[in-house]
């Protein structure tokens, strides 16, 4: 998982409100203690999350983000894929030694695994 180090960063330069960067029709909204993914195309979310190696990156980027106070949230098509950090737990999730990370609604976390498969 991909998330630029630069966006971490910017989160501490934040002290009231929040940053938004459009990148065609996806976006990230940048606040003081939370970043967030919105992200509208399969390609995209591909990109970021096809990886061999994604239940380490999440468990690294959880403890980094749990340990400095901020949560990162994925979005597609506006409704949670996954989130990461302080302001996530998932009991499951945690008894499988990936703390501080939450999956989004079964149902759209479903019917996305079902558009990924068909792609």
């Amino acid at each position: 998982m991909f998330i630029p180090a630069v966006l971490f960063q910017a989160t501490n330069l934040i002290k009231d409100g929040s940053m938004e960067i459009q990148m065609g029709r996806n976006s990230v909204r940048v606040e003081r203690d939370f970043i967030q993914f919105n992200i509208n195309d399969l390609e995209s979310l591909q990109k970021l999350l096809d990886r061999e190696d994604i239940l380490p990156q999440m468990k690294y980027l959880s403890e980094e983000f749990s340990k400095a106070g901020k949560t990162l949230e994925i979005n597609y098509r506006n409704a949670r894929v996954v989130r990461l950090g302080a302001h996530a737990d998932s009991v499951v999730l945690r008894l499988l030694g990936i703390p501080n990370v939450t999956v989004g609604n079964p149902v759209t976390v479903y019917r996305f695994l079902r558009v990924w498969g068909k792609s």
